[in-house]
């Protein structure tokens, strides 16, 4: 999906894109943290409600085609996105706007943020970032609504990989709040700063592989293959989304009230694909690890920064195969009845509503 605040909010946790749709309505953030704002124009970077409408029509063309919708279907939707967004656009304008420029200013700033202002950053963003995905979660709820029955099996695993993307995001400004960050995630160096550090670690790399060849320790031009420090090791992404595979093991169980059987079995394709991920992992850990140090020192061109994410990329491709994998195994596991009594609870609480 592609609407505005979706691109602004992900762009700033780098967080994979959320299918559309969710089951469970996340907490209300606490009402003082972020109140609805005027409509005062604070500057900067802000759609127009015409780009809106016209993002939530192109959402919804996308939506059609993945769930099958009729045309009743996408255009009750697509209304009522375009009214949702322009009215969140409208309520928290005045509060969100800043939040937004002051990253884009930051990537743009000729020194990078410290930790303190990293922080205060995210002591902001938080609770706007949960307003986002609270109507998030509430759109895709009304369109749990319009589907039918048999449209709703794969919104439902969509549901539980969108819930999983935006806890990993939220995460990541946790993480922020604390003090923990990449440089890279916020700052794009200038090119006079990005000259100075290629001049910096070339001087280090002579240095060192002088050293290296002197002590007899290395081959030539390899510096001594000198280890980086622990302390140094970025965070391995994978056993992130490992993390995230059993959170998503453990909603579908709950969703279609596996029996235990069928609990076991489901814990057995999760530890099955687990050990594979992890053998992948393994496999290319040095490899990955360098990339990922890479990646956040980079201080390079944008062609040479976009190469190595393209390699980083096809080392994480495997893992991407094996959710697939995971998600396609798990579909098969619930009985027809168990795929019926799901609708029926929804049905039930649409009622109630």
């Amino acid at each position: 999906m592609a609407v505005w605040a979706c691109t602004a909010w992900l762009a700033m946790v780098a967080a994979p894109a959320p299918q559309a749709g969710a089951q469970d309505q996340p907490a209300e953030p606490p009402v003082h943290a972020l109140q609805e704002g005027a409509a005062a124009d604070p500057g900067g970077f802000w759609p127009t409600e015409r780009m809106i409408e016209l993002m939530t029509r192109r959402w919804a063309d996308e939506v059609r085609q993945r769930y099958g919708l009729d045309d009743r279907q996408q255009a009750a939707w697509a209304d009522g996105m375009a009214d949702r967004w322009t009215r969140f656009s409208r309520q928290y304008r005045e509060r969100m706007a800043p939040i937004v420029n002051q990253f884009i200013e930051m990537r743009l700033d000729m020194k990078p943020p410290t930790a303190d202002e990293v922080r205060a950053f995210a002591e902001k963003a938080g609770p706007a970032f949960d307003l986002f995905r609270a109507e998030l979660v509430a759109g895709g709820q009304e369109l749990r609504d319009l589907l039918k029955p048999g449209q709703r099996a794969r919104f439902d695993t969509d549901m539980m990989g969108m819930t999983a993307a935006l806890e990993t995001a939220r995460k990541k400004l946790d993480l922020w709040q604390s003090g923990e960050f990449n440089e890279r995630d916020f700052w794009d160096p200038p090119r006079s700063e990005r000259d100075r550090r290629r001049a910096e670690q070339n001087a280090a790399q002579t240095a060192e592989g002088a050293a290296g060849d002197a002590a007899g320790g290395g081959r030539p031009g390899d510096g001594g293959n000198i280890a980086p420090a622990a302390a140094d090791s970025p965070p391995d992404q994978i056993e992130i989304e490992l993390d995230n595979w059993q959170k998503y093991v453990e909603r579908f169980i709950r969703t279609y009230k596996l029996d235990d059987p069928q609990t076991a079995a489901a814990h057995s394709i999760l530890k099955e694909l687990r050990e594979r991920a992890i053998g992948h992992r393994d496999a290319h850990r040095q490899e990955i690890e360098d990339l990922e140090r890479r990646i956040a020192r980079h201080d390079g061109t944008p062609e040479e920064l976009s190469e190595l994410e393209t390699r980083i990329a096809d080392l994480y491709g495997p893992i991407d195969q094996l959710f697939e994998q995971l998600k396609s195994r798990l579909d098969g596991i619930p009985t027809q009845g168990q795929r019926d009594g799901v609708g029926r609870r929804e049905q039930q609480e649409g009622q109630r509503r």
